[in-house]
């Protein structure tokens, strides 16, 4: 498998949603995590943007059941 400029940018532009997404996760500063509150809602989304964009990357090279 060949990635193309393209490919490699947009999986660069994921991975710095997934790192905001993580920082905007509640607790993570001053060791509260294991009490933090975050809308699940907001979360759900992050996700299915998440998965939506490595759909888009991987439709080409793979057939999804």
């Amino acid at each position: 498998m060949n990635m193309i400029q393209t490919d490699i940018q947009k999986l660069v532009e994921l991975r710095k949603f997934i790192i905001s997404s993580y920082n905007k996760l509640d607790g993570l500063q001053g060791g509260g995590a294991n009490v933090a509150v975050v809308k699940q809602t907001q979360v759900a989304h992050d996700y299915e943007d998440m998965i939506g964009q490595l759909d888009d990357l991987l439709r080409p090279h793979v057939k999804f059941e």
